[in-house]
């Protein structure tokens, strides 16, 4: 159930990077992916002309079955919106209503990789 969808990203230097940004990310199945988490390197880049690296703040779920772990991971600045989260998710019952027919938890919140850390 991971889920990346390709974009292209223009780097300060003006190059064109072809990104990967994870929507999903499910370590149950391809376990390489909580290594990648647990360093940070989840929608990030590394660009091949000029070696910056940026990573782009955008939300994601980690998913870890194994472990009954589902947690939606905003960014850091997205805090403020808890709120205005929280009722979103609510209103896109479809999620939760699988997790519940499997056995799964209800998905957490959390903001930033420390957060998101802390709960893995």
């Amino acid at each position: 159930m991971t889920q990346i969808q390709k974009y292209p990203i223009k780097c300060q230097c003006g190059n064109l990077i072809d990104f990967d940004l994870y929507q999903s990310v499910n370590v149950t199945v391809d376990e390489s992916l909580l290594g990648k988490v647990k360093k940070r390197k989840i929608n990030n880049y590394k660009c091949n002309k000029c070696g910056a690296t940026s990573e782009l703040a955008y939300q994601f779920l980690y998913v870890d079955m194994k472990n009954k772990k589902w947690i939606w991971c905003y960014p850091e600045a997205e805090r403020e919106n808890v709120h205005k989260i929280e009722k979103e998710l609510a209103e896109t019952q479809a999620l939760e209503n699988m997790l519940e027919k499997l056995g799964q938890p209800k998905p957490l919140i959390v903001f930033g990789y420390d957060e998101l850390l802390e709960k893995i």
